[in-house]
């Protein structure tokens, strides 16, 4: 992320994450690049309030978005080979 805000690579990071591991690379791609947007998706049930002070905007992903957009349970690959979706 700070890779492509400090070489101007995008205008826009969005991270889908609710860890607090990534707030250094936060505030250095802020620092860098402050006219970038820098927006957190957080997975369902993973807010963080101070990612959430830390970015220009966030967005949370809600239980039922998961079902609509997931894999089926079995992809066929183009040699043939079953991919089975993981089940929770």
């Amino acid at each position: 992320m700070t890779g492509l805000v400090c070489a101007d690579e995008c205008d826009t990071v969005v991270l889908v994450t609710g860890d607090t591991d990534l707030l250094p690379a936060i505030h250095t791609a802020r620092e860098r690049a402050p006219e970038k947007s820098l927006v957190v998706l957080f997975p369902y049930r993973r807010v963080n309030s101070q990612l959430k002070c830390a970015v220009d905007r966030s967005f949370v992903v809600k239980a039922s978005s998961y079902a609509r957009h997931q894999l089926p349970d079995r992809v066929y690959a183009k040699d043939g080979r079953v991919i089975r979706r993981p089940m929770p």
